[in-house]
């Protein structure tokens, strides 16, 4: 028996059990009138390889990967494209902010933007929910994924807030003064973040989303649509249907974002899925451990994983 549903954006009825939209045509005027024009930058390589599309995590952007981007495509050929998700970045902001609109964005600048009719996905932390829901409900247009330090479930809380939300709300409580120089207003966001951020490291990667505004300065992200669907961000939709192709999880040794108990969700929805760790790394394999985090992904598309 199939489980009917709606999508919660055009009304589309699609079935749970299949995986797929039941008007195709529907869902395509859907995806075109609920997407944004995502920001993204392109390193172009070898045109007959699948593009690489990277999304990064929650408070990030696509300037978080350019570095690593650029050695991908110079070590494997494959063009690279970082990408800002909606509210992030470069990105547009908007009110709505779920995994299923955040995949019509991917099929919008993959199809409709870049002329692309496959291509590869690599994301991390909430980037790697958006790519893991792009591939899921656009299977045919995914050759691969690599889901970076990220698994298909709520994320766990200790209790309270969700460091999420409580990093919204450090946000969301700086007061910018007018007519500092950059280094002055880095200094006093700093200091004012300290209490509830008391990492150095994780402090100046959020106050990368600081860009100047007239005499002052503000915060580039949409903290308000951030704070308002902070339980889609930090929750994971339910699907009934998988997605067979390769699909590789890189875990960091030292972070608790993919557990043991984690692996039955993960090869239910990805029957061909891998696992492998990172040892040295947290959370931001990438950026702790970039030379093991690219030999790890160069493997992968080799399809040389051990």
């Amino acid at each position: 028996m199939f489980l009917f549903s709606r999508c919660n954006i055009c009304c589309i009825p699609f079935s749970r059990t299949l995986g797929r939209r039941l008007n195709s045509r529907c869902y395509e005027q859907g995806v075109r009138r609920y997407s944004v024009d995502l920001a993204h930058h392109v390193n172009k390589g070898d045109t007959s390889l699948s593009n690489i599309l990277i999304f990064h995590g929650l408070f990030g952007c696509k300037s978080n990967w350019a570095t690593l981007a650029k050695r991908l495509t110079k070590d494997t050929g494959h063009t690279t494209v970082t990408v800002d998700t909606r509210n992030h970045g470069d990105s547009p902001h908007t009110d709505a902010m779920t995994f299923d609109l955040m995949g019509k964005d991917i099929r919008s600048l993959v199809v409709d933007k870049l002329g692309l009719s496959n291509c590869i996905l690599i994301g991390h932390s909430m980037g790697g929910k958006v790519a893991m829901v792009t591939s899921l409900i656009e299977p045919s247009l995914v050759d691969k994924l690599i889901v970076v330090d990220s698994a298909p479930r709520q994320q766990r809380t200790s209790g309270g807030e969700s460091w999420v939300m409580e990093y919204i709300n450090a946000m969301l409580s700086v007061k910018f003064k007018e007519n500092q120089s950059p280094s002055e207003m880095r200094k006093d966001v700093d200091l004012q973040l300290q209490k509830t951020i008391p990492e150095d490291a994780v402090r100046q990667f959020i106050m990368k989303n600081i860009r100047k505004n007239n005499t002052s300065f503000e915060w580039q992200l949409n903290l308000k649509a951030l704070l308002d669907n902070h339980d889609d961000m930090i929750g994971f939709p339910e699907f009934q249907s998988t997605f067979p192709k390769p699909t590789l999880f890189v875990k960091g040794g030292h972070s608790d974002y993919i557990l043991p108990s984690d692996h039955t969700e993960i090869f239910r929805l990805f029957p061909s899925a891998t696992i492998e760790t990172v040892e040295g790394a947290g959370h931001w394999v990438h950026s702790e451990k970039p030379n093991d985090f690219l030999q790890v992904v160069k493997r992968f598309l080799a399809n040389k994983q051990e």
